[in-house]
């Protein structure tokens, strides 16, 4: 068997053909950038942006945030800002389903899968409309890796907020809560 020349960096280990070079279709747009490939508008992957503009005081940014929803045909899957799965509502009802599996769970991004199932393309940290969400959860001293059906709609909320206590200073640690590992 013999493999073509590549970079060690181009692929995720699990993801993807690892025989082949990455492939850009069109030019890298001038001007600063992060990372590598080609920059697209989120709404070519259906991603949409909601800005909540709100005014308050420091307390306001305490407290659970609800910043991406993942939506299936029958789903609705709430995200803290750290990609862990808060909440999980049925779309038909809109009510909360506290037991659901994915509940606790990481969101690693998505995949769309090819003929035979084979995995065709992923994307990270969020899912793209028409792929399926992936998950990751701990269960036990085990890594339990799950997808969702076909992603409808992707929902980023960015949270501005107008602090109207100008005599109080803003504690970052308040407003991001304690990560894990850090």
């Amino acid at each position: 068997m013999t493999h073509s020349k590549r970079r060690s960096t181009t692929t995720q280990r699990g993801f993807g053909d690892t025989d082949t070079e990455p492939r850009i279709t069109q030019p890298i747009a001038a001007g600063p950038a992060i990372g590598r490939g080609d920059a697209e508008s989120m709404e070519a992957h259906g991603l949409e942006l909601e800005l909540v503009r709100e005014s308050g005081p420091p307390q306001l940014l305490q407290g659970h945030w609800r910043a991406v929803e993942v939506w299936t045909a029958n789903t609705i899957y709430a995200f803290d800002a750290g990609l862990v799965c808060m909440s999980v509502l049925d779309r038909a009802t809109y009510q909360s389903n506290e037991n659901h599996e994915m509940r606790g769970a990481t969101l690693l991004g998505g995949q769309e899968r090819g003929p035979g199932g084979r995995v065709m393309t992923v994307s990270h940290p969020l899912p793209r409309v028409g792929a399926n969400a992936v998950f990751s959860k701990q269960v036990g001293n085990r890594t339990s890796i799950s997808e969702t059906s076909p992603v409808l709609r992707v929902i980023y909320r960015m949270r501005v907020v107008e602090v109207s206590r100008p005599d109080t200073q803003l504690n970052w640690s308040d407003v991001s809560g304690s990560w894990p590992g850090r």
